[in-house]
């Protein structure tokens, strides 16, 4: 009964679900957790096409970035190649994303052989082809690699970056653009960042914007050991990292970052201060913090410059003729604010 179920399904199409179109009950079966150790292998076995479109690309990239190995190593024997890319991204980018270390090691080591050996070698339609594409030398794979390193930098993955660190000089510019340094202060783990600067990593001032933006206080003060000049770094919109603690609330990381010299009056391109900020978007905690911070005297006006230019001049004439043993008075009280006579004798 079970199989001629099966046999149904090969052709059954769901309505509407999750994909927000058509779906076939292979792709009902991939993205079902709970159905899809038993399911997802039926169909398979059966000859369900399994170059579907998935969520993310094609049913490889799915079943990596949720972390099921037996599915992606099924996926991998039965056809599907491992650096297919979909939207330029490849499924080893979303495993690394999700810190599946076990998955992105298979992907790395073992599955092209396996794919190589097991897979039925199939041509893939024109529609499949205008879908997705496979990085097949060598410069591809390495920006698969990189984009792949910065994702598990940014979340944090310390197993998955020790692993692709292998595979990557971190000392050369990431090709994605962006530094990995910059990934791994979003991500905050000070492992991480230490790991990357050991291995030759550039550290540039975005870093600690970013750690005091997402909250990471450790990192922060591991930055500022090493930088101790960004905590006055403007970014883009004029905002220094005390801009961004005090924006998302992060009281720890504002005091850190005064105590380290920031400056509380700075305004950005909009002319808000931190306090500015933090008065915007309630965050009482650092409201309290600004707000008990000393003011600077505000610059003299262009009047006040012009008074007390002309006060100095009038009190130098008086030092002058007093010199002289002359007697004077000031000639324009108002002016000069001097109603006093000296007397040399």
């Amino acid at each position: 009964m079970q199989d001629m179920l099966y046999d149904v399904a090969l052709t059954y199409t769901l309505n509407p679900g999750i994909l927000y179109e058509e779906q076939t009950v292979l792709q009902w079966a991939a993205i079902e957790s709970k159905q899809r150790k038993c399911t997802l292998a039926a169909l398979v076995r059966k000859g369900a096409d399994i170059y579907v479109k998935g969520v993310l690309g094609t049913l490889l990239h799915d079943v990596a970035a949720w972390g099921d190995e037996d599915a992606t190593k099924l996926l991998v024997r039965s056809g599907i190649h491992p650096w297919t890319t979909a939207h330029s991204v490849s499924p080893i980018v979303y495993a690394s994303e999700g810190g599946h270390e076990s998955i992105v090691r298979y992907l790395l080591y073992d599955a092209l052989n396996i794919w190589q050996r097991e897979a039925p070698q199939r041509t893939m339609t024109f529609e499949e082809w205008n879908r997705v594409t496979i990085a097949w030398d060598e410069a591809e794979r390495q920006w698969t690699l990189h984009e792949a390193l910065s994702r598990a930098a940014g979340g944090g993955h310390l197993a998955v970056v020790e692993l692709l660190c292998q595979h990557v000089d971190v000392s050369k510019l990431c090709m994605t653009g962006i530094p990995f340094s910059m990934s791994a202060s979003i991500g905050g783990s000070t492992e991480i960042m230490q790991m990357l600067l050991r291995l030759g990593a550039e550290l540039g001032p975005s870093a600690l914007h970013n750690a005091a933006d997402q909250g990471h206080l450790a990192l922060v003060l591991d930055i500022l050991s090493r930088r101790p000049m960004d905590v006055s770094d403007r970014g883009s919109s004029g905002q220094t990292p005390l801009h961004h603690a005090a924006m998302k609330g992060h009281a720890d990381i504002v005091q850190t970052l005064l105590d380290h010299g920031a400056d509380h009056e700075v305004e950005d391109h909009t002319d808000h201060t931190a306090l500015d900020l933090a008065i915007h978007y309630r965050h009482s905690n650092v409201i309290k913090i600004l707000a008990d911070m000393p003011i600077s005297a505000p610059p003299p006006t262009d009047d006040e410059s012009y008074n007390s230019d002309e006060e100095d001049e009038d009190w130098e004439e008086i030092k002058t003729a007093s010199h002289k043993g002359s007697t004077i008075k000031a000639e324009d009280e108002e002016s000069c604010g001097l109603g006093i006579e000296i007397n040399a004798e």
